[in-house]
């Protein structure tokens, strides 16, 4: 029978070990001592392997089988101080011995209090009375590395998340004391796994990944106050002001049929990370802090849109699991809403935590939906084919920047006018010598800026349209200047000076200083140039 299928109360547990430990005296001649509380049938298993130390077995995985089984012989009766030799614990404190006896993670509590930036055994010593779990983090799972005497995490065990949490507790401990320290971390190791998932990880994920953005006043609060809900909220309010580098974000082909519509509720992918910027202040979250862990595929955000709002984000990590799903403001699901993530978490076979979604309707996991599973393509994946079947009224954004990317792969001659057609006559030229391109055309004329930018771009290079730096200045100082399109800008400083009148190359100076400025986040925004 597996371990696992059996539940066994502590009481149940004391009297087994009570009678394991009067046999081992009569076979062994020697009667184990036990000073730990026996706990579930894992203490039995561990008694059974090791009755003259049973301590020493919580630590077979977290060293190594090798390792384990060289340096802590079964026959061996005592092996405190032989583990912290091997752990680098030189003089190892008083209490320390005591707190072993009790409960045998006591020396790898110690190692990581000290590794969070604790030295004061005054205050680690608060941290022995954890037997399970220390910062919601189960001490079973840490390894240790004998090079470094390092306590660390697996990858697949949350190894990136505990690298966070060391940097935001040594950055605390190098503007706090250590009593201040010890009370946010102790805060932190008792709180409610939901409250800490719901705004905890996402602090430690901003300061990680924005770090050098964060102004000292936001700095002040983070070591002050710790990882609260407010600091929270202030934080990814603040952050949400800052511009930063658009990336695309790769998926695998087995990810994309997450995306899907089901009634009116449209669920969809993060395809550029310039989504979770508009994500986050559309839901008012920190999704944006996200940025580093979506690109190294950490972290699969999809987000639900009905039409054209935005309702919800949901985080996917492990395998194929839903770590957190919230509404507006971090806000748990409720309603009609919550039925439909349920059922497309269902047939998409993702598990869902319960812990974050309140009023969870089971019922709503049978009921049945009508089979509208429609496939969501977000515009940087079509095909051309694809990308000219979408509606007139549907084009969103990034459909033109698209479009001017595959038209050069469909035909790279230029159509010529007719000599009778005359030249001055751009829009008449246009729909000739771009017969595919009524949509962008249309959109160019009524001044929408990302539909410029690609006209200009497509003067500018002269792949589609013949090369025609005139009317490529024409379109993309109107989109840069009126619109401040940051492509737009881009390109007009890649003409040919001669081709740029004297206010136009001012304004190109303009915009790249301040580019240059924003950059560095020395102004907020590039004000528009009038």
């Amino acid at each position: 029978m597996k371990s696992e299928a059996i539940s066994i109360p502590d009481n149940i547990a004391n009297a087994i070990c009570q009678l394991m430990q009067e046999e081992a005296g009569r076979v062994l001649e020697l009667r184990p001592t036990v000073n730990m509380r026996p706990h579930g049938w894992d203490f039995i298993e561990k008694f059974v392997s090791r009755p003259y130390d049973v301590n020493i077995a919580y630590w077979e995985n977290i060293l190594g089988k090798t390792e384990y089984e060289a340096r802590f012989p079964y026959e061996q009766k005592d092996n405190y101080k032989p583990l912290c030799q091997y752990l680098g614990i030189r003089k190892p404190p008083k209490s320390l011995r005591k707190a072993y006896g009790e409960n045998p993670y006591a020396p790898m509590i110690y190692l990581l209090m000290q590794q969070l930036g604790l030295r004061d055994i005054n205050y680690i010593r608060r941290f022995f009375a954890f037997e399970e779990d220390v910062m919601q983090f189960y001490l079973h799972r840490f390894r240790f590395d004998p090079r470094s005497h390092r306590i660390y995490r697996d990858r697949q065990c949350g190894g990136n998340r505990w690298c966070e949490i060391e940097n935001f507790c040594n950055f605390v401990a190098e503007r706090k004391s250590q009593k201040h320290l010890a009370a946010m971390l102790y805060r932190l190791s008792v709180m409610p796994i939901e409250e800490y998932n719901r705004y905890v990880v996402d602090v430690y994920s901003m300061f990680n990944e924005y770090r050098r953005d964060i102004s000292e006043d936001m700095l002040k609060l983070l070591a002050d106050k710790g990882p609260t809900h407010t600091v929270h909220d202030l934080m990814a309010n603040e952050l949400r002001g800052y511009k930063k580098e658009n990336k695309v974000v790769e998926y695998e082909a087995k990810l994309l049929p997450l995306e899907c519509m089901l009634d009116d509720y449209e669920f969809h992918l993060v395809h550029e990370t310039a989504e979770l910027q508009e994500i986050g202040v559309k839901l008012y979250n920190c999704v944006d802090s996200y940025r580093g862990a979506v690109l190294a595929g950490r972290s699969i955000i999809c987000y639900v849109k009905k039409k054209g709002e935005y309702l919800a984000c949901i985080e996917i990590a492990g395998k194929n699991k839903v770590v957190q799903a919230y509404a507006y403001n971090n806000q748990n699901m409720t309603g009609d809403l919550l039925k439909h993530f349920l059922y497309w978490a269902k047939v998409k076979k993702l598990s869902v935590d319960a812990g974050y979604i309140s009023d969870m309707d089971v019922a709503a996991l049978e009921e049945e939906y009508p089979e509208k599973e429609l496939l969501i393509k977000h515009v940087s994946t079509m095909t051309y084919e694809e990308l000219m079947a979408v509606d007139g009224n549907s084009i969103g954004k990034g459909w033109y920047t698209r479009f001017g990317e595959l038209l050069p792969q469909q035909r790279s001659y230029h159509l010529a006018p007719p000599p009778w057609m005359n030249d001055e006559e751009e829009a008449i030229y246009l729909h000739y010598a771009l017969p595919e391109g009524e949509k962008l055309i249309e959109a160019a004329a009524k001044e929408n800026p990302e539909a410029m930018t690609v006209l200009g771009i497509m003067y500018f290079q002269g792949q589609v349209l013949k090369r025609d730096h005139k009317r490529a200045l024409y379109w993309l100082y109107k989109s840069a200047k009126k619109y401040h399109d940051a492509k737009a800008w881009k390109y007009l400083l890649q003409l040919p000076n001669r081709y740029r009148a004297n206010n136009v190359a001012e304004d190109v100076r303009l915009a790249y200083g301040l580019e240059r400025l924003r950059k560095y986040n020395e102004v907020s925004d590039v004000p528009p140039l009038i």
